[in-house]
């Protein structure tokens, strides 16, 4: 009986090893030539392998980057990246990368090779470099900490040559922009850097070569790019506390005055006037203050101060402030923001008291009692920007109020040169922060 049993299941077939079954996954989704299921390949491969044994070995295979893998309904559909050979090498990896000393293993495996495997070695070595060598970030993420540079000259045209509220919103845009792009740059930098730090918690493949390879000067950039990062996101938290921390005082201050919109502090020493936003607008001035100015210029002080909350002017010197703690390079565009707000104030209170030699007077008047206001990113009446520019292009006919000049003037070539160089480094970060994703994927292990 149990002879007879034996010879009825016939002789078992051959156990295949984990390599052979995983060439032989590979080969049977590079000849299906498009995305097969589990149930496909088991059935290609014959009825004696298990299906949780064929989708064990695809989901190897998916870890090693041999095949890839798409949701088709509750299960996956599997496609073949890499060919036999290329499995073959992603297997010589593994083993190289568990081994401790491995200048010894490639010096033992290079000095076993023949002849002919040594000289084949050492021309593809060769033409590694200039073949199959994928494009990293390059240069392109460096650009944005640069290009900065190139807005120095556009804000002195801008200050010029433009109407005071379209040069703030354009060289504040412009400021934003600029310093998100040159801080992701140093973050992508920082990731490379704190890869290459031994005891880091990133990914072990993220310090591959090919992810160093991404960078120039990846060793320098990289290690350099963290205590920057660090510092640039200190600098900028402590700008906005400090503005915090100065509206708060301020209103706390104000406590016991009326809930006015104008609040008069009794003080005959210290002149000083500024716009203080928050749930209550209000015009701070001391008494100091309006025994300087006569009663039209006191009603073009009011209007200036105004015009700043209306416009919420303390966003656009706080975006500065903290654009150029984030990059140094952008420190002009801070300084003509604060220059073009107090011109947009200065216009708008020419408007509503309609004279604009009264609003010049009052301006050149409070700027020789004036301290300021309490914060660079308070609006104050003549704390900020050359007083004697303001004064003499309140002299002056009103500024044209177009939204966007001509290309074909000074203006518009500033206009248009800032355009052109914010979307440019806006594109060289976003091109760097693709590629980077991209590259860390493709080495973060499963």
């Amino acid at each position: 009986m149990t002879k007879s049993g034996r010879e009825g299941q016939g002789p078992h077939p051959r156990r295949r090893g984990q390599g052979e079954l995983e060439v032989q996954v590979v080969g049977a989704l590079r000849q299906a030539g498009g995305a097969r299921t589990a149930g496909w390949v088991q059935e290609r491969l014959g009825g004696d392998l298990a299906y949780t044994t064929v989708i064990t070995i695809l989901t190897r295979l998916h870890a090693k980057g041999a095949v890839s893998r798409e949701r088709a309904g509750r299960s996956f559909e599997w496609t073949a990246v890499a060919d036999e050979a290329g499995l073959a090498a992603l297997r010589m990896r593994k083993v190289l990368d568990g081994e401790a000393d491995r200048e010894a293993v490639l010096a033992r495996f290079v000095t076993g090779l023949s002849a002919h495997d040594e000289r084949l070695l050492r021309d593809l070595l060769a033409q590694g470099p200039q073949e199959g060598k994928t494009d990293g970030m390059g240069v392109f993420v460096f650009l944005p900490l640069v290009l900065p540079l190139t807005a120095w000259p556009v804000a002195r045209l801008a200050e010029h040559h433009l109407h005071p509220r379209v040069a703030t919103w354009l060289l504040t845009a412009l400021s934003g922009v600029l310093a998100v792009c040159s801080t992701l740059c140093l973050a992508l930098l920082m990731v490379v850097g704190t890869a290459q730090l031994p005891g880091n918690p990133l990914p072990d493949g993220w310090s591959d070569p090919e992810v160093r390879e991404a960078v120039p000067f990846d060793e320098v950039a990289g290690k350099v790019a963290i205590p920057a990062l660090i510092a640039v996101l200190v600098s900028c938290a402590r700008a906005a506390w400090r503005h915090h921390r100065v509206r708060r005082s301020a209103e706390r201050a104000l406590a016991g005055l009326p809930a006015t919109s104008v609040a008069v502090l009794p003080d005959d020493e210290s002149a000083y006037a500024y716009a203080l936003p928050g749930r209550r607008n209000r015009v701070v001035v001391t008494t100091a203050m309006l025994a300087t100015l006569t009663g039209p210029e006191r009603r073009a002080l009011f209007a200036h101060e105004r015009a700043h909350l209306n416009a919420r002017h303390h966003r656009f010197l706080l975006t500065v402030q903290v654009a150029a703690r984030a990059n140094p390079f952008l420190r002009p565009l801070r300084t003509a923001v604060a220059y073009t707000t107090e011109r947009w104030a200065d216009e708008e209170a020419a408007d509503r008291v309609g004279s604009r030699r009264t609003v010049a007077r009052a301006v050149g008047k409070a700027a020789l009692t004036s301290r300021g206001a309490p914060s660079v990113t308070l609006a104050g009446f003549a704390s900020a920007g050359p007083v004697p520019r303001r004064v003499a292009a309140l002299l002056r006919p009103a500024p044209a109020a177009s939204v966007w000049p001509s290309l074909f003037t000074t203006a518009g070539l500033a206009a248009w040169a800032a355009a052109a160089g914010t979307t440019v480094s806006a594109l060289a970060s976003a091109n760097s922060a693709v590629t980077l994703f991209l590259i860390l994927k493709a080495a973060t292990p499963l």
